[in-house]
Parts: structure tokens; C-alpha cells; sequence
């Protein structure tokens, strides 16, 4: 049973990577389309933030001269939380309405087993 455990969630990872790679192929040839950077949704009518979460949308960085400091706009926000891994397992369990979850999500700071009880 262990085994089969596995396997199937070994499938799901799988299914997964490829879903995020077609993404990913998606986006290069869209130029108005744009993942979100903190909750991974596809935003496919271009925008400034994101139409789930309300994330503002990341600039396209630019190649820097390697003789420029970095400016505190080109580092990295600490604000913006990646909640793929956990849409990914609530989505397994049966939930379905990526928006309600990502809201159960950021509400609940990240905690799955916070977010199931926003979603029942």
C-alpha cells in the first residue's frame, strides 16, 4: 500500500512539472500573459497585479552591468509567499476552486491544515 502511495504521488509530481513546463511554454509566446510570483496563478489578459491574489506584477529584470551596485528596487521582495506546494496538495484532496484555496491560503499564512478548515 506504501508502495502504491508512492507511485501515485510520484505521478502527481510528474503531471505536475509537466503542467508547469506547458505553463512556462505558454508564457513565451503570450507577452500579455504572466504567472504570479507569489501565488503561481496564470494571468493570461497581461495587467499590473494579479487577478487572484492581488499580487503587483514583477518587472521583467533587466541584464545589469556588472559595474552597477544593485539598487534596493532590483532585490528580491520577502514579501511575496509561493504557495504552489500547497495548491498542489490541496488540490489532491479534492479541492478544485484554485481561488478559494489561495485566499484559504494567505489567510491561514500558508498552513494546510488551516486552510481545509477555511474550505469546508
Amino acid at each position: 500500500a506504501r508502495n502504491q502511495f508512492l507511485n501515485a504521488t510520484l505521478q502527481r509530481k510528474k503531471k505536475s512539472e509537466v503542467k508547469k513546463q506547458e505553463r512556462k511554454a505558454s508564457l513565451k509566446t503570450d507577452r500579455t500573459s504572466f504567472e504570479c510570483s507569489r501565488c503561481t496563478y496564470l494571468n493570461k489578459n497581461g495587467g499590473s497585479e494579479c487577478k487572484l491574489c492581488g499580487a503587483e506584477r514583477e518587472a521583467k529584470k533587466k541584464p545589469r552591468n556588472a559595474a552597477q551596485k544593485p539598487s534596493k528596487s532590483s532585490t528580491p521582495s520577502t514579501s511575496a509567499v509561493d504557495y504552489s506546494k500547497q495548491i498542489t496538495l490541496l488540490m489532491s484532496m479534492g479541492f478544485d476552486d484554485v481561488s478559494k484555496i489561495n485566499k484559504a491560503l494567505i489567510a491561514s499564512g500558508g498552513d494546510v491544515e488551516a486552510a481545509v478548515q477555511r474550505l469546508v
